[in-house]
């Protein structure tokens, strides 16, 4: 059965859509501009049924977007508008290529949806993962490299911390601190070129030293 969402909550998800859209047109140029239904579950069991009956889930989750139907599904609890804002960033970014790379896609799902309107700030990042319980320094930058590049059998072996919590660790870190080299993986990705070639340019160690500065933004 549906689920009954409040004034104020619908007000809060159309503030984090119109900041969402924003930060994606911006660095995309363009984005779906389709009608999204959503569908909003109280009942876990009720979700999964639906879940079951529409979509071939691989994991455990309370939210989902579909792109054949263009509707994002959610189950109700404590943490359902910031699960619904990650699947906004799915819905803006269906079509553009990037859903094809875990790390970013989920990344930039999971940056945007730590965002939520503030009175005084405009919009306020809430801190989602802490350095430490990624286990930043136990990551080898072979290993990092390999993230990059990861499939979705890779993807759904690992822990939330060491698939979600990289990716928005690793986006988090361009966001905040080269937003530009940011937008210049988002377009390499998008034309099927490495990123390896884009943080060459930038950096003469490439990415041996784009993940020492990655680690010690968080480790520091």
């Amino acid at each position: 059965m549906g689920c009954e969402v409040s004034e104020q909550e619908v007000l809060e998800i159309k503030q984090r859509l119109g900041f969402q859209k924003s930060f994606f047109r911006k660095e995309l140029g363009e984005i779906s501009d389709e009608d999204v239904f959503v569908k909003v579950f109280g009942n876990y069991a009720d979700f999964s049924a639906y879940a079951g009956l529409c979509c071939k889930l691989e994991t455990i989750t309370t939210a989902f977007f579909n792109p054949a139907k263009n509707e994002i599904v959610v189950f109700k609890n404590e943490e359902f508008i910031r699960s619904l804002s990650h699947e906004i960033s799915h819905m803006l970014m269906k079509d553009t290529g990037l859903e094809e790379h875990f790390w970013l896609s989920e990344g930039l799902a999971d940056v945007m949806s730590s965002y939520k309107p503030d009175p005084v700030e405009g919009f306020k990042e809430e801190r989602m993962y802490f350095g430490k319980s990624l286990k930043l320094d136990e990551k080898s930058t072979k290993r990092l490299m390999r993230f990059l590049k990861i499939d979705q059998a890779g993807w759904n072996s690992l822990s939330t911390y060491d698939s979600y919590g990289v990716s928005w660790a690793m986006v988090n870190y361009l966001y905040q601190e080269d937003r530009m080299l940011l937008r210049e993986i988002i377009h390499a990705v998008q034309n099927d070129r490495h990123v390896e070639e884009v943080v060459a340019l930038k950096d003469r160690k490439a990415l041996k030293g784009f993940f020492k500065a990655f680690r010690a933004y968080y480790l520091n």
